[in-house]
């Protein structure tokens, strides 16, 4: 029977990776809510696969300096026996190994090229997040959004991407913002706001055309895209 210590360590080792992991992607991926037996699966999936990586690289650690780290046999046969003469130790070598453990899933969270490629490898082609996130986001390294919005009265405005509302839910109530130079078309006529910056509701554009440039190209979507 474990002991509210070891229960507790477990507990941790099984929570932390994962909230870190999940805090990273969160900041880069707009996601929906799930239920709490989704999100707790998520967690500890995530955690248990951190948590083999380092213990993996505590083995091969073990490979070159056994004597300079803690016994997992003897851990695992004479349980406290052994750890209650080796507290601190073991307690430092125990809390090394989930700041690996959490540095891997932060690591994993953030989406490096690397994990990027293969998630879009084996990934599924149904995705569920925002459409405004999938085709935002698809712009390759060094090309720049370029967006350009019919919007409800007839006008055309048009501008650099930069920021837009992360929310799943594709409500009216989301916004965007356009960055200089910002382009507005009335009619026949035509003139580039003298702006910074111009926030735009979804619930007043109609329809959104969008170009990925490189940033000395200030093409208009609607006249053709650049690589």
């Amino acid at each position: 029977m474990p002991t509210p210590l070891v229960g507790l360590t477990l507990f941790i080792y099984l929570l932390i990776p994962g909230l870190v992991y999940n805090s990273q992607l969160r900041k880069r991926v707009p996601l929906r809510a799930t239920s709490p037996l989704v999100e707790a699966g998520t967690l500890a999936t995530v955690s248990l696969a951190t948590n083999a990586i380092a213990l993996t690289l505590f083995g091969l650690y073990r490979l070159v300096w056994s004597s300079h780290s803690p016994e997992p046999r003897r851990i695992l046969g004479e349980g406290l026996d052994y750890t209650a003469e080796r507290l601190g130790y073991v307690s430092a070598w125990t809390a090394a190994l989930l700041f690996v453990s959490c540095g891997i899933a932060f690591w994993w969270g953030t989406g490096p090229r690397l994990t990027r490629h293969l998630t879009a490898r084996f990934a599924p082609t149904i995705v569920d997040v925002s459409g405004w996130y999938q085709i935002f986001e698809e712009a390759s390294d060094g090309h720049l959004v370029y967006v350009g919005c019919d919007m409800h009265d007839g006008a055309y405005l048009a501008g650099y991407l930069d920021w837009y509302s992360t929310e799943v839910e594709e409500t009216a109530d989301r916004d965007l913002a356009l960055a200089a130079p910002i382009t507005l078309k009335r009619g026949d006529g035509e003139e580039v706001l003298s702006v910074e910056r111009v926030l735009v509701s979804a619930r007043d554009i109609v329809r959104m055309f969008v170009a990925y440039v490189v940033p000395e190209n200030s093409l208009h979507p609607r006249e053709g895209s650049a690589e």
